[in-house]
């Protein structure tokens, strides 16, 4: 750790030729676009206004290194966070929330003890009380661990996941009724919270009661489908409930998963000798984009644009990762850097087709479609373009472009449902009823439960008269959802109205 005394002397130099605290609004203002910036993840313009806001005024240097290291820290660089905590606390050694941050990053480098000393003085401040709790049980210090968490609750007594920490506790040491007093009034406050499910499931279990716990188990999977350990617990709880075969099957995913976390395991292992390595960043942020961690994979695709901030790959996928989570702002701009920078590359074929439906989704049809042309152009075997082509020329009225473009979609991957159920649908405008319902049929030949394919069908045969196969179609829709309201509500509506015929 940096000298304390050194770096106090630091800032105390600093301050006898900074500017006056008159300036402190300015760099208040400072922070507020920084803290900004920060969560648009555009992060070395956040670093640059925090840099700023130390500089305006010496009254939020803490904040500023504070913020910075956070940063830091969500770009897996944990020397340079760490250097930006302890920056804060010499200016502030009150400071709370880098006290705590600092804790979790010494207990990340392997110095439990250090970490615990950081937090055991911090006994109104409730994230440290919990961190403190978990560092404790890491050391075997079960009582520690305890005092820290109830001290917690008796300053937050409604907090689910402080009972929930404290539940898991006592599960630790055997006191499962405690235990079971403890997770049942978390999942009274809060049942979405997968490790309260999972936890429950097991106290079941351990009950004797299979049934129960199976249920609670499915309920944390639902709520955390790529948790590794609790397709583990799931299916030693069917074999106990007597279903074997159902157990197999998250037994096999289990070690699916575990297959893999062994391997991001290796990866992060190697990436603190080589904390720069692109190709390392590459494959963690890959594996947690599947296993659904987004917020890892971000970090990931990050740390990689801070040392190359036109790494063509990462663009590619980055932007593809921030177009699923909707922020088409930050999406569109990367997309824009890799085509400004390599406009002939194939890769940017990919960049204009997410630009494109960003644009489709913005209803800028023109933009759109020269993206999706553009695209196109560089690679033309790409059946999902062609089909969001034809869905913007749909919408233009343009019919017949559409058409084609749905029939490119086809022609280049034909077991593509969603071009094929667009193209029914053309056929179905055009009164093309044999064309429509061979398409309609295609879609759930590729798809049985491709629902608004049997909605489609049904409309078919009723526009045909055939009265009977568009009832049966209708029902087949209800069987298939139970989401769409207003497709049950129609669905539900016609096939009232064709029976009233009989």
């Amino acid at each position: 750790m940096i000298n304390a005394l050194f770096l106090c002397f630091l800032y105390l130099l600093n301050a006898c030729v900074s500017p006056p605290d008159g300036d402190i609004s300015s760099a208040q203002a400072l922070l507020t676009q920084g803290r900004l910036a920060s969560e648009n993840k555009h992060y070395q313009q956040a670093l640059d206004l925090f840099q700023s806001a130390r500089e305006t005024s010496p009254a939020v240097a803490h904040l500023a290194h504070f913020e910075s290291g956070n940063i830091y820290a969500r770009l897996g660089q944990p020397d340079l966070a760490s250097r930006e905590y302890e920056f804060a606390l010499a200016v502030d050694p009150n400071h709370a929330e880098s006290r705590h941050n600092l804790a979790v990053l010494r207990a990340d480098q392997g110095r439990l003890p250090e970490a615990v000393t950081l937090l055991e003085s911090m006994s109104e401040y409730v994230p440290a009380l919990a961190t403190l709790a978990v560092f404790s049980t890491k050391q075997g210090d079960y009582q520690k661990a305890t005092d820290a968490l109830q001290r917690a609750l008796s300053i937050e007594p409604t907090s689910a996941d402080l009972h929930r920490d404290l539940g898991s506790l006592y599960m630790k040491q055997g006191l499962y009724e405690k235990a079971t007093d403890l997770l049942e009034t978390a999942w009274n406050i809060d049942s979405t919270h997968a490790e309260t499910a999972r936890l429950l499931g097991l106290l079941n279990e351990h009950k004797g009661i299979p049934s129960s716990a199976v249920v609670f188990l499915r309920r944390a999977l639902a709520l955390r489908p790529t948790h590794t350990e609790t397709h583990y617990n799931l299916a030693t709880a069917l074999v106990k409930a007597g279903r074997r075969k159902e157990a197999n099957a998250y037994m096999q995913r289990f070690e699916e998963l575990a297959e893999r976390g062994a391997y991001i395991a290796q990866l992060r292992r190697s990436l603190d000798d080589a904390p720069n390595d692109i190709r390392l960043h590459t494959e963690l942020a890959n594996h947690y984009t599947a296993l659904g961690d987004k917020q890892r994979a971000h970090s990931h695709y990050q740390a990689i644009l801070l040392v190359d901030s036109l790494h063509l790959e990462t663009i590619v996928r980055y932007s593809t990762l921030l177009l699923k989570e909707q922020d088409l702002a930050q999406s569109l701009s990367l997309c824009e850097r890799g085509i400004r920078t390599f406009p002939k590359d194939v890769q940017v074929a990919q960049l204009h087709s997410t630009a494109g439906y960003i644009h489709l989704l913005r209803a800028e049809y023109e933009r759109a479609e020269d993206h999706f042309t553009r695209s196109l152009r560089l690679d033309k075997k790409q059946p999902h373009v062609w089909n969001n082509l034809g869905n913007l020329q749909q919408r233009r009225g343009d019919l017949s472009n559409a058409e084609d473009s749905f029939e490119q979609s086809v022609a280049t991957d034909a077991l593509f449902a969603d071009a094929h159920f667009n193209l029914a649908v053309i056929y179905q405008r055009k009164k093309a009823w044999p064309s429509a319902l061979k398409s309609f049929r295609t879609v759930l030949q590729i798809d049985p439960q491709y629902a608004r394919g049997y909605l489609g069908l049904a409309t078919v045969y009723e526009s045909v008269d055939s009265t009977h196969l568009a009832i049966d179609a209708y029902r087949q829709f209800l069987d298939q959802t139970e989401e769409d309201a207003q497709g049950r509500t129609h669905a539900e509506q016609r096939i009232a109205h064709l029976e009233s015929k009989y």
